[in-house]
């Protein structure tokens, strides 16, 4: 939604480049899922390190702790929760759904409360002032619960963001409280955007949304904006400017420097995609990160190994990490395997042939 408003057009155009769930989106799902049971199974809450989520995704001990706190979190404030169950927002545009992770209400005798929570997994900071996803769900928790407009005016939302792998000042779970009616501007906007979203001629708009576009390889109007922001960017003024002006050419520079960010992310996708093909890419190679060093004997095993050297390598269920096995005195040679990291891509030296091929740089 909050895409949907920026840019209208995004709906369309994502339509036609979609892109395949990544790891990190499924580590996510699987999170949910444990968040979910462990709700269900409250107070046992007994989903164990290693058991399959429905996606194929093995839970680990840092998506248990995750998934805790949302837990923790939704039965401590919210009375008789809704976990993942699907609403229809059909009062903001016919084709508007959504799925709230958790959701409530609670009766005073001259007040409604609405607890709308969204467990978030990833480490990029969500701010929940304003969010358009929650606010969203709230739109579809008033027709839920047949909230009508008079009903409205005593009915204040606690709308919530959990978010236990991003360390900010706020903490891991902040609260915005608002009453209703402040969100009726809000929920006008998305219909409208949403009416130019399926509408004959939606338009184009750059802004912070671009980052996670599916499309913004191929989008004319954040290519217009990179454009602008490269000459922006490579703008430079030798004097000593006043306040004022500096903080405004700074803003504006962050700005630039964004735009380009988002358009340099589609692109590098774009030519991955084409290397995967066996397309040749002039300028350009692909680098593989190392990746996670994991083990690779069986749990019991690598337990065993720890008592050989008088150490405890469980935690406590699994091992812990052959990293910090190793700063145990560990010797892990052997038993230890690193996969293949996240593909890069990465210019070509003007002496990349001279590295592989022999000679010396002119």
């Amino acid at each position: 939604m909050a895409r949907t408003v920026q840019c209208p057009g995004s709906v369309v155009m994502q339509q036609r480049y979609p892109e395949p769930e990544g790891p990190e989106a499924k580590e996510g799902t699987a999170a949910h899922w444990v968040f979910a049971e462990q709700v269900k199974r409250w107070p046992e809450s007994d989903v164990a390190v290693g058991e399959i989520a429905p996606n194929g995704v093995v839970v680990d001990q840092e998506m248990l702790d995750s998934a805790a706190m949302m837990t923790e979190h939704v039965v401590n404030t919210m009375p008789e929760p809704q976990v993942e169950q699907r609403i229809s927002i059909a009062s903001i545009h016919p084709a508007c759904w959504g799925t709230p992770d958790a959701r409530a209400l609670r009766w005073t005798e001259r007040q409604r409360f609405v607890y709308v929570s969204d467990f978030k997994n990833g480490h990029g900071f969500q701010d929940v002032f304003e969010h358009w996803q929650l606010m969203t769900y709230s739109r579809g928790c008033l027709d839920e619960y047949q909230i009508d407009g008079q009903a409205e005016q005593s009915t204040t939302f606690v709308l919530s963001i959990v978010q236990p792998r991003n360390y900010h000042r706020d903490g891991p779970i902040r609260t915005w409280t608002v009453p209703a009616v402040e969100l009726r501007g809000y929920w006008n906007r998305m219909t409208a955007a949403c009416d130019e979203a399926l509408g004959p001629n939606p338009s184009t708009r750059a802004g912070p949304e671009c980052k996670h576009c599916t499309a913004r390889h191929a989008c004319p109007t954040l290519q217009a904006a990179a454009l602008d922001a490269v000459d922006t960017a490579g703008t430079a003024v030798a004097l000593d400017l006043p306040t004022d002006a500096a903080a405004h050419e700074k803003r504006r520079l962050d700005w630039a420097i964004d735009q380009l960010k988002a358009r340099s992310s589609g692109l590098e996708q774009q030519l991955l995609d084409a290397m995967k093909r066996g397309q040749h890419v002039p300028h350009f190679h692909v680098e593989h990160g190392a990746g996670r060093e994991v083990w690779n004997k069986p749990a019991a095993e690598v337990l065993t190994l720890g008592q050989l050297y008088g150490v405890n390598l469980g935690k406590p269920v699994e091992p812990i990490t052959p990293t910090q096995a190793r700063k145990l005195g560990v010797s892990v040679a052997g038993w230890t395997t690193r996969g293949t990291g996240e593909a890069k891509l990465v210019p070509d030296s003007p002496y990349q042939a001279i590295k592989i091929f022999g000679g010396h740089k002119p």
